[in-house]
């Protein structure tokens, strides 16, 4: 499985993107939060591990990771 972590829908991607990730399997959209700018570094780190651990339940392959860097960061981490 290949998850799309992000804001941009796998059916808009071109052929060869779609290509690509499905060597690791069905494509699978998951929406890219939106953060709020006031949140506090707490309030971003606890949306990261709960969306962390959203994706690990999936067992995913392969992860794209594309959207707000803070929480992008603590994602990947």
């Amino acid at each position: 499985m290949f998850i799309n972590f992000s804001n941009h829908a796998s059916t808009r991607w071109g052929v060869p993107q779609k290509q690509a990730a499905k060597k690791y399997g069905e494509i699978v959209d998951m929406q890219f939060p939106n953060v709020d700018p006031e949140a506090t570094s707490e309030e971003v780190h606890e949306l990261a591990r709960v969306c962390a651990e959203k994706i690990m339940e999936m067992k995913p392959e392969c992860v794209l990771c594309q959207g707000e860097f803070c929480l992008s960061y603590q994602v990947i981490q």
